[in-house]
């Protein structure tokens, strides 16, 4: 692909002054975030570029770390090549001071992602903090998963918006069961976000306070349970 040049050498020299981080209106956006209790999950492809990943926690002292097969997944991509050494990076950085690190999983894999996922509990829980099984469409909670949870382990109710929806009154209740932490990814409206209170979720996560501004001041208000944190990611995908 042929690079795009400038229509002029002053619009160069001007677009090269331009600020791709820190700026006023980033840092008060995440001011406002912070304020009001929203959180940054780390390792979300910011560009569909190489390498554009965030891997940094913008100053929060809480966040969660993501395991990137959801990305991998939605560009047809080998997780192991490409996502998995980031991974492993985000964990080495982080992990220690993380609310919780989400097991590697594989989209749409039932056994064989929860397999993957048991495979790394005993690294994952050697750094010292909370981790999360991903369960998604056709998982079920039978011993060969409920077996691994309790205070160091707890769920991440991944999959399609149908599996989560239908299912979650099922995990909640193994939550319950097995006094374990329970989180639900990409909830990203006032409805659902009542939903998962309704189902005592621990946290969630979702971009449209980031993507979206007009979105952040009712999500706020949606938000105003003692019970439930949101783990608001830092950048669109």
């Amino acid at each position: 692909m042929s690079r795009i040049q400038p229509s002029s050498p002053e619009t160069s020299r001007r677009m090269a002054k331009v600020r791709q981080k820190g700026t006023d209106a980033e840092i008060a956006l995440r001011s406002e975030l912070y304020r009001r209790g929203l959180r940054y999950r780390v390792d979300y492809e910011v560009l569909k570029k190489p390498r554009r990943v965030a891997e940094r926690t913008e100053g929060f002292t809480e966040y969660g770390i993501d395991n990137g097969a959801w990305s991998a997944h939605t560009k047809g991509l080998d997780w192991d090549s490409t996502y998995r050494a980031k991974f492993e990076r985000l964990v080495e950085d982080y992990g220690a001071a993380a609310d919780f690190i989400v097991a590697p999983d594989i989209v749409a894999a039932g056994a064989a992602s929860l397999a993957r996922s048991v495979e790394w509990l005993p690294a994952l829980r050697s750094v010292g903090c909370l981790v999360l099984i991903p369960v998604q469409d056709d998982m079920r909670p039978d011993p060969s998963l409920t077996r691994h949870l309790g205070d160091t382990v707890g769920l991440f109710v991944g999959g399609s918006t149908e599996f989560k929806i239908a299912s979650l009154p099922t995990w909640s209740w193994v939550a319950r069961e097995w006094d374990c932490y329970l989180h639900v990814a990409r909830v990203n409206s006032v409805r659902r976000i009542r939903y998962c209170q309704a189902y005592g979720v621990d946290s969630i996560d979702g971009t449209s306070a980031s993507r979206y501004a007009v979105e952040l001041q009712k999500l706020d208000a949606a938000l105003r349970q003692p019970m439930l944190k949101c783990w608001e990611t830092g950048c669109p995908i």
